[in-house]
């Protein structure tokens, strides 16, 4: 009787399993499987939606800065998602394999394919090089964002996620950390005029690069990069302070949703009351 009574008392004693304590581990446990999903799924219309019909890449030379910068886009989102290399190398790459197989590719001039094919690994390389800054917390998720919505050239919305990025650095934000609060909204802000002014210039370099026909991928690189480089110099400042001017509203806009992040954050973190 005594034993009984005792581990009855014991069992008592034992802390009760949180239920959300329990999903949040199952949702850890699964996320690594959605995160691939999920990238499976985005790699696409992050890179090049309204650019080629569904699926497919737009696979001609004139388009061959949306290739580039599209491809950063996409491998750019897969690289934040997947953590692991393999499926993360797996996926960018079988997208971009998937989508250039799915349509025949148009008849091109000489070195045509080559350079293509050259443009899309290349910036499957970059983007990422480029998602990996989003796997070092809150801050590199911001600054992942800002660049997304600089050098994408697909036609979704990007002025949301430029208003994201703005606002994540306050989620971190408390009274001993004003500076950096700011210093790192700073930072997504000046990453998506870099990225785009670089998408801009290199638009411009390309069709100034290839106005006189291909040649093969070193030549090509030296004409298209001088071009993208005078385009920078005399004109890079006027791009970027366009692109500030468009979206001066939506970075406003970031500002307001930081206010609602930093209020979620407090009620969030607030303990239970006893």
């Amino acid at each position: 009787m005594s034993t009984t009574t005792s581990r009855a008392a014991a069992r008592a004693q034992q802390p009760r399993e949180d239920p959300l304590a329990g999903w949040l581990s199952r949702a850890r446990e699964l996320w690594p499987y959605a995160a691939c999903l999920l990238a499976l799924f985005l790699a696409w219309p992050s890179g090049w939606a309204g650019l080629a019909p569904w699926w497919h890449l737009p696979l001609a030379i004139r388009d061959g800065a949306g290739l580039l910068t599209g491809a950063i886009a996409s491998a750019l989102v897969v690289g934040a998602l997947v953590r692991e290399p393999w499926p993360r190398f797996g996926i960018a790459a079988g997208v971009g394999g998937l989508s250039w197989l799915a349509m025949s590719p148009p008849a091109q001039p000489q070195h045509g394919r080559p350079v293509l094919a050259t443009l899309l690994l290349a910036g499957l390389l970059v983007g990422l090089g480029l998602g990996a800054l989003a796997r070092r917390g809150v801050l590199g998720v911001s600054t992942a964002l800002a660049v997304l919505a600089g050098v994408s050239p697909s036609s979704w919305p990007h002025t949301p996620v430029l208003a994201v990025a703005v606002a994540l650095p306050f989620w971190l934000a408390t009274r001993q950390r004003v500076a950096p609060t700011l210093l790192a909204v700073v930072r997504a802000v000046l990453a998506f005029l870099v990225a785009r002014v670089l998408a801009t210039a290199f638009a411009a370099g390309w069709a100034a690069g290839t106005k006189s026909g291909l040649a093969p991928v070193p030549d090509l690189a030296h004409r298209v990069g001088s071009a993208t480089w005078n385009t920078m110099w005399h004109k890079g400042f006027d791009i970027g302070q366009t692109a500030m001017t468009t979206h001066t509203s939506w970075v406003w806009g970031g500002v307001v949703l930081a206010v609602w992040l930093v209020v979620a954050r407090v009620v969030t973190r607030r303990g239970p009351r006893r």
